[in-house]
């Protein structure tokens, strides 16, 4: 008889081979924060994200803090911007909401949010 199993019920049972280093899931995990760091998300989203997924939690652990060693928030922010508005610069107080919005449900901390945007309105002023 053929169940339909999830593999969230061959995880428990997959926890002594990761304590032990016999299951290598570091090239999956570093496909996944390759694909998540070019689509220019925050940490706290490619963290949550990977600790959802069915992976070595060990070798999650030890990719998030070397992701961590080298992350750039605001940068990171920036890209993200970019990609989703452009180099649009806040119309209004809403666009600037709409934008803050989105920037932080895709894990961008609220401070590198509002630096960016001070800087884009710096930089519009400017150019006028």
């Amino acid at each position: 008889m053929i169940v339909d199993v999830k593999p969230a019920h061959f995880y428990l049972h997959l926890i002594p081979f990761y304590d032990q280093d016999r299951i290598d899931d570091s090239s999956d995990i570093q496909r996944e924060l390759d694909r998540m760091m070019a689509m220019h998300l925050g940490l706290s989203v490619i963290a949550r994200t990977l600790s959802t997924k069915p992976y070595n939690y060990r070798q999650i652990e030890r990719a998030l803090l070397k992701l961590t060693l080298n992350f750039n928030h605001t940068e990171q922010a920036l890209l993200c911007k970019i990609v989703h508005f452009w180099h649009d610069m806040t119309k209004d107080e809403h666009h600037k909401s709409k934008m803050v919005m989105h920037l932080q449900k895709l894990g961008h901390r609220l401070p590198d949010i509002f630096l960016i945007l001070r800087q884009s309105t710096r930089v519009e002023i400017i150019d006028r």
